[in-house]
Order: structure tokens, then C-alpha cells, then sequence
């Protein structure tokens, strides 16, 4: 489907202003102008209905990205002054206009507005690869061929002190270190694993029974990227005076100008997934029904994922990228007939820089100046129906044949 980009300017701030010097009451020295503030806002989409999205187990919506460029501040409304240099100076100063702590005429494209890089599609491909395996309805309770696998491997963890007990402590350092390892990637994920298969046991019925309910239907999952924040204060420079018109011999001293930067970056995920639960009455359909519930509850299957967990190397790959997430997805989109009617990932981010500066003047009038400007960047990219970054030429004759039947090929290559 056809993009389309849409510009527009925004203006937050505009106002005539006049700077004028007399003599005696006489004005021989006088200008006046427009000061003003602009963001700009740019959006690229295909047209989708993106109010029905999360509405609906239909996919309505589309890749989209817009970023927005805005300005806020808490400077006076209606600034005006009128001062000397000297009390009994027969020249005197006029100014009204804005009074910020920068300057007062700033375009779209200044650099006062912070830039926000627009994610790259391989990074949004790994997100939501990532998010789909965290919520797929079919994901096992526990895993019991991964756990067995690797206590034949590895074989029982230590027990906690018995590296220390050993060594007679006769080198601290390299015991502490062995403990600690064995702690994080044994014992904790040894102590995981049970958790889960007692779960597994003691809440069986109401498992299976929401199983078989959800079975066919669209089942709506949502995954959350922990939030993303910064905060820090690029610089302090004192001997500094506002923006604007107003003469330095206003003002009672300079002031300290505080420019300070934030982030907020929130990625999240939203699909519908549908899986079929084996409903044949012969007994090869009923014994893979009884092989999904197992695995449903107990992680029983043998797959490439098991295969990738399983090899001594994997867990440091998995440290530093998703390649284990991966695997899981293709093991999963392999089995149940399990599809995605629809999968987004998006991603908003939020920077802003704030200039801050107490003026004080002559006449005793304090201010608190801060101007803040904002770029917030917001991206949502579709995934195919069996996940993010594949290609439908690589789709199987099964795979489109459950496309087909859930009715989804015309939206899907629509979008394609």
C-alpha cells in the first residue's frame, strides 16, 4: 500500500515587538519586528483506520512513523520595561516583546530542538521478536525436556559454600566468583524451573480448560519493554542575560544560564494470535491433542529451540542478542497452527532540552525563565503473521493455507 507523508508548521509562539531609545521624552531611535517560536510536525503512514487498532481481531492498521517538534515556557505573556542608565539620565530605554532565556526567533529546524534518531528496522525486528516470544498463548508453563536436557549436561547444581568449603578459603577472589556464578546461572534457574512445574500441577485444570477455551479464537497479548529513561545537566554558565531586546544596563546582574536534557524512550508490543487445538476423534488426533496440552504444561516437545538452549555456547550468544528468542518463535509458528492476525511493535520517544535563567532587574523585578523544547518521535511497524523480519516469498504452502482459512490473505498482502 502507498505511503503518503504530511507536513505542517506549528506556531507556538508569535509577537510584534518595539525597541525604542529618547531623549527627554523625544523617541529618535526606533525598531519593531515579529519575534517567534516554531516546531514543525511530519508524518509518514499508509491511511490505516488507526482507531479501530486493538479493537479488532481484523488487521486495520499499517507502519507509521511521525515526529513532532514542540515548545513550551513559563515566560511572561505581555513583557514590557521601560528603564535608564543613570536615575537622573535624560535617556531613557523602551522594550516589549518576549523575554526568554535564549533567543526569541527560532525556527523548525534549530538546533535548540533535540534530534531523535528514527529506529532502524533491524532493531524493531529484534523488539518484536522479542515481545512475541515473551506472550505467545502457546508458550509452555515449564520446561521439562529443557530441564532435563540440561541436568544431564551439567548435572545437579553445587550446594551454596561448597566451592568455599573446598578451596579452605586459600584463594577468596576466585571461590567468591565460582559462588556467585553458580548462584546466578545453576541454582537460580534451577530453583525457577520447579516453581514453574509446580505451578504447572497444581493449577493443570485451569490451564488446560482456558487452553481449549482459547482455541480458534483471536487471543489479544500485550508485552511491555521496561521504560527507558534519562536525566542530566549538560551545563552551567553564569555572566549570562536573556533573549529579547532588553539593553544589558537594565538589568541588576548577569544571571546563570542552566541547560539541562531528558529522554524517555517506551517500546511495546500488541497482536492477536490464534492456535488450533487438535479436535479429531481418531486416535492419531487424539494423542497429539494429549501431546499439545502436555507441552502446553510441561515444555515436552523436542525443537530447535530445545536444540539451541541445549548447546553449551547458547547462553552467551543469547547475552548479547535475541538469537534464542528467535528460536523460540520459529519452534512455536511450527506447531498448533499457531498464527498472528495482527502484531505491531511500536515505540515512542521523548527528548527535551530546557534552558534556565533567574533574571533580576534594576527595578527589582525577579523572573524565573525556562524555555523547553521537545522532539517526540513515535513508530509502529507490522509484523507478517508469523513474526517480524521475515519475507512472504518464504511463507510454506501451510503456512498460507492457514492464512487463507482465518481469512487474512487479502489485508496481509495488502501491506506486503
Amino acid at each position: 500500500m502507498a505511503t503518503t507523508t504530511r507536513k505542517r508548521t506549528l506556531d507556538f509562539k508569535s509577537k510584534n515587538y518595539v525597541n525604542s531609545e529618547s531623549y527627554k521624552g523625544n523617541v529618535f531611535s526606533r525598531s519593531a519586528g515579529l519575534q517567534s517560536i516554531v516546531g514543525r510536525q511530519e508524518t509518514t503512514s499508509e491511511g490505516h483506520q488507526y482507531s479501530l487498532l486493538g479493537k479488532t481481531d481484523l488487521d486495520i492498521g499499517g507502519d507509521f512513523y511521525t515526529f513532532k517538534k514542540t515548545y513550551k515556557d513559563n515566560c511572561p505573556k505581555r513583557f514590557s520595561h521601560k528603564w535608564k542608565t543613570q536615575p537622573s539620565s535624560d535617556f531613557e530605554y523602551f522594550y516589549q516583546g518576549m523575554l526568554t532565556p535564549l533567543y526569541t526567533n527560532v525556527s523548525a529546524d534549530s538546533s535548540l530542538y533535540p534530534t531523535v534518531n528514527k529506529p532502524s528496522d533491524s532493531y524493531l525486528n529484534a523488539k518484536g521478536s522479542t515481545a512475541i516470544a515473551r506472550c505467545l498463548p502457546t508458550n509452555p508453563v515449564s520446561g521439562l525436556a529443557n530441564f532435563l536436557g540440561e541436568l544431564k549436561r551439567d548435572g545437579l547444581p553445587h550446594v551454596p559454600g561448597q566451592e568455599t568449603l573446598k578451596s579452605k578459603m586459600k584463594n577468596p577472589p576466585k571461590t567468591g566468583g565460582s559462588e556467585y556464578l553458580n548462584w546466578e546461572f545453576a541454582l537460580k534457574p534451577f530453583f525457577s524451573d520447579l516453581q514453574k512445574f509446580a505451578k504447572a500441577v497444581k493449577n493443570g485444570d485451569k490451564i488446560i480448560a482456558q487452553y481449549e477455551r482459547d482455541s480458534g479464537k483471536g487471543v489479544r497479548r500485550r508485552y511491555e519493554f521496561p521504560i527507558v529513561e534519562t536525566n542530566q545537566e549538560v551545563s552551567s554558565s553564569p555572566g549570562c542575560y536573556p533573549g529579547g531586546g532588553l539593553n544589558a544596563y537594565a538589568f541588576a546582574s548577569p544571571g546563570v544560564l542552566r541547560i539541562s536534557s531528558s529522554t524517555r524512550t517506551r517500546t511495546w508490543f500488541e497482536g492477536s494470535f490464534t492456535y488450533f487445538l487438535d479436535s479429531g476423534s481418531d486416535y492419531k488426533s487424539r494423542a497429539n491433542r494429549a501431546l499439545q496440552i502436555a507441552n502446553k504444561l510441561y515444555g515436552v516437545r523436542i525443537t530447535p529451540e530445545l536444540v539451541w538452549n541445549l548447546s553449551p555456547w547458547s547462553w552467551a550468544v543469547d547475552w548479547v542478542s535475541n538469537v534464542g528468542d528467535l528460536a523460540h518463535n520459529v519452534s512455536a509458528f511450527q506447531s498448533d497452527g499457531l498464527i498472528m492476525r495482527y502484531g505491531y511493535i511500536m515505540e515512542e520517544t521523548s527528548a527535551t532540552n530546557t534552558y534556565a535563567l533567574d533574571v533580576h532587574l534594576k527595578s527589582g523585578a525577579t523572573y524565573n525563565l525556562e524555555q523547553s523544547f521537545t522532539t517526540v518521535s513515535k513508530i509502529r511497524k507490522r509484523a507478517t503473521p508469523y513474526g517480524f523480519g521475515l519475507s512472504y516469498d518464504g511463507f510454506s504452502v501451510r503456512q498460507w493455507a492457514i492464512i487463507a482459512a482465518l481469512g487474512l490473505t487479502r489485508s496481509w498482502k495488502q501491506a506486503s
